[in-house]
């Protein structure tokens, strides 16, 4: 509890405790508990309910940072980050203080203005080839470090880092890649050529993004899907986990009742059965496939990022 906020001990407290005590109602539970911590049930629910935000966020520094904050601040940050990860990122970056944003009533102003700006944007979301950029240029060392285990938890994450390239040989065109993230040696990023898995080193780990831009109707996700598919398939020749962006949800489903789904093993294909203990509805899944030792991820442009922290990446 040293550097950690009371809001955030207290929050989960009343967490841990609420699942032991199922039986009891909630209201006659949050009142005594409260009582005991000397706070009103408000402030009590205010607190687990901070810490709830907080938790469900992929990146460990940012929870570090947000526990560190006030309980105003971390649940402010976490649903603007929810909402709108980039400025909420880029506000954290310029008014963290030893470790935690301090300034509650200017961050409370920035995130009404912010979120006044994105109800008024119509905008489609940035690539995904932006979004990644934009996360590597401001990510630090432990986010880093902890997308290299998730993507690749056989790396010893502690000597490997993370660049960006630019493929441009026809295979590279015709295939629609966009950008390939790589995994690499710390002191080995520079002389990366794209070969394929028969033909290079197996002391690095690439991910691959071929986007799929937005068509006049929605069934031509569902003509076009095979298509689209075989480029996924044949991505997997050169990298070791494709991610395939769609440009919205329901592009994804149609899409997805399209291609086969034999030879490979699903993680939340649509048809799949839910897995027990699933998360709200609400929450991006990213479906899956293992072909092999090799993964193609299908997700959506708003959803990227956090498909790619997302903890099936680990199963």
């Amino acid at each position: 509890m040293r550097r950690v906020r009371k809001w955030a001990v207290i929050g989960r407290l009343a967490a841990i405790e609420q699942r032991h005590a199922r039986d009891i109602p909630r209201l006659e539970f949050e009142t005594d508990l409260a009582i005991k911590l000397g706070l009103t049930r408000g402030a009590l629910r205010n607190y687990a309910d901070a810490v709830r935000l907080v938790r469900r966020l992929p990146d460990p520094a940012l929870r570090q940072i947000l526990f560190r904050s006030s309980a105003v601040a971390a649940s402010t940050l976490a649903r603007w980050l929810h909402r709108d990860p980039q400025p909420a990122r880029a506000y954290i970056a310029k008014n963290t203080l030893n470790g935690a944003v301090t300034n509650d009533r200017a961050l409370l102003v920035a995130a009404r203005q912010a979120q006044r700006s994105t109800q008024s944007r119509h905008a489609v979301p940035e690539s995904a080839e932006v979004q990644l950029k934009t996360w590597l240029d401001t990510a630090d060392d432990v986010s880093r470090k902890d997308l290299i285990y998730r993507l690749a938890p056989q790396l010893n994450t502690q000597y490997f880092d993370l660049t960006i390239h630019q493929p441009i040989d026809p295979l590279a065109q015709l295939l629609g890649l966009k950008a390939m993230l790589r995994i690499h040696e710390s002191d080995n990023g520079a002389d990366f050529k794209w070969k394929p898995h028969v033909d290079r080193r197996f002391d690095y780990f690439t991910m691959s993004i071929i986007e799929i831009p937005s068509m006049v109707v929605l069934e031509r996700f569902r003509t076009e899907a095979r298509s689209i598919w075989a480029r996924a398939l044949a991505a997997t020749v050169y990298s070791d986990a494709v991610f395939l962006v769609l440009p919205s949800s329901a592009a994804r489903r149609h899409f997805l009742s399209r291609i086969p789904s034999d030879g490979a093993v699903w993680i939340n294909h649509p048809p799949a059965p839910r897995r027990s203990g699933a998360r709200s509805r609400c929450e991006s899944r990213p479906a899956i496939a293992k072909v092999g030792p090799r993964k193609i991820v299908v997700s959506t442009t708003r959803s990227f990022l956090a498909d790619l922290f997302h903890e099936d990446q680990f199963r």
